[in-house]
């Protein structure tokens, strides 16, 4: 029900003049003015407060009228300073109302906010929780005032991640803004494992570095990945047993001597195409290793040079078949810790890319060295090993350089009489550099050619 001023006004005009007539000059104004209007002010919206304070004012000079015969300029100068003081104690009180009710909108609102928030809230200061809201308690199982009582938070960290949690928390500067965001484990109080994502920030608390934050429960993500992974691995397996017994078949018939000659075709294509798809079922298994952070090179001692003549002689024909000039250069090399499989894949993609595009009378080099010290003018005091393959084609245009490692993005450049490809394999080639430690680059121009390197930290230097 709207509260209406009118009926308080009527009755505050009677008791302006009851007290007027009855009571003493300060308590007249006290109670016949000041008390009305500061309830006015509390309880109605600001312009009907604002409408009761004019009425006042109305009151103030009628009542002034009423009492004195002639006004005496002090008698004026008094209503005046009534009718001032009556608006400057009218504006306060409404903004101060308004402020308050301001205040209690938003504690209201963040209070909602925080406690209905489908994610865990929480604030540590000194390694115990100062703040949390109900969706913490919900996430490890234990009660607000358990957790409260807990003396450092990392006791709730599972115990082999616990190396992990220290690095994270060494790893902030201290500085206000200062965040982290990353996964891990806690230990639920029936002693089962929850992984949980993490985004902490540094922020001040009574004066003192606090870190707030919010946590999230990813057990239905993890399930989920955990799935995806047992199916790419399951459908891979299925996909590439009967691939290699394809391709094995197509071989032997293939060595038989006076094959006739369209069963000699048909075999060439079954072998051909046979081969594309146990190229693509090992290009998304790459892929996917590297998107869940399972892409795991085994490391060895390698001789680059043997590395590089391996993949010489893998694409020697095909050179001469697309009449293509081939040149392969390297300088004796130190070993590296190579996965070797891994890496040949790598380069072999990148000459794949590079025959695709390079084009009849083309040209496509492959080279490498051993010691450079600097890596695109950054981290100049280590050592790489350098990977280069270049082409004659078209080149790239600036605004897909940025884009050209991505999975399944393929160039506007039209390759010169080769397949487009899946977009794979520039983002495994990315992927086998970064899981050795070092990067993969691409430097070209519009009709100038490509040049794609692998670089690699040699031992003891990354």
């Amino acid at each position: 029900m709207k509260t209406r001023p009118w009926p308080f006004i009527i009755v505050l005009t009677l008791a302006v003049f009851i007290t007027d007539a009855l009571a003493p000059p300060g308590i007249a104004v006290w109670l016949g003015y000041i008390l009305p209007l500061f309830i006015a002010c509390k309880i109605f919206p600001k312009k009907k407060a604002y409408l009761f304070t004019a009425v006042i004012s109305a009151l103030i000079i009628l009542a002034a009228l009423l009492s004195y015969a002639s006004l005496s300029f002090n008698a004026i100068i008094n209503t005046i300073l009534g009718i001032v003081i009556d608006w400057t104690v009218a504006i306060l009180l409404v903004r101060q109302r308004e402020n308050q009710e301001s205040l209690r909108d938003m504690d209201e609102k963040l209070r909602t906010l925080v406690e209905e928030s489908p994610v865990g809230n929480f604030l540590v200061q000194d390694g115990h929780f100062e703040f949390l809201n109900d969706r913490v308690p919900e996430i490890l199982g234990y009660s607000r005032e358990e957790l409260f009582g807990i003396d450092n938070v990392m006791s709730l960290v599972y115990p082999e991640d616990l190396d992990k949690a220290r690095k994270i928390m060494e790893s902030f500067s201290g500085k206000a803004g200062d965040h982290k965001s990353f996964e891990i484990r806690s230990l639920h109080k029936n002693g089962s494992i929850v992984p949980v994502e993490v985004l902490a920030i540094i922020a001040k608390y009574r004066g003192k570095p606090a870190i707030i934050g919010i946590v999230m429960d990813i057990s239905g993500r993890k399930d989920m990945e955990k799935k995806q992974r047992d199916f790419i691995a399951m459908m891979t397996h299925d996909l590439k047993s009967p691939l290699t017994a394809i391709l094995g078949y197509s071989e032997i018939l293939l060595s038989r001597k006076n094959p006739e000659q369209d069963v000699l075709e048909m075999v060439e294509s079954i072998r051909r195409n046979g081969s594309k798809i146990l190229k693509m079922v090992n290009y998304f298994l790459t892929v996917f290793r590297m998107e869940a952070g399972e892409l795991r090179v085994r490391l060895a001692p390698e001789d680059p040079a043997e590395i590089l003549m391996e993949v010489e002689r893998n694409f020697t024909a095909l050179a001469a078949s697309k009449g293509i000039s081939l040149k392969v250069d390297f300088t004796p090399m130190e070993k590296a810790w190579i996965d070797r499989a891994y890496m040949e894949r790598a380069i072999s993609n990148l000459m794949e890319n590079a025959f695709n595009y390079a084009g009849p009378n083309g040209a496509v080099s492959l080279s490498a060295c051993s010691g450079v010290r600097e890596m695109n003018g950054r981290r100049k005091n280590h050592s790489f090993l350098v990977i280069s393959v270049s082409d004659t084609g078209p080149g790239i245009q600036p605004e897909e350089i940025g884009r050209i490692f991505d999975k399944y993005y393929q160039s506007d450049a039209k390759s010169n009489g080769g397949a487009r490809g899946t977009g794979l394999g520039l983002a495994v080639v990315k992927a086998v550099a970064e899981a050795h430690g070092g990067r993969a680059t691409v430097e070209s121009a519009p009709g100038e050619g490509s040049t794609f390197k692998i670089f690699l930290p040699l031992r003891g230097t990354a």
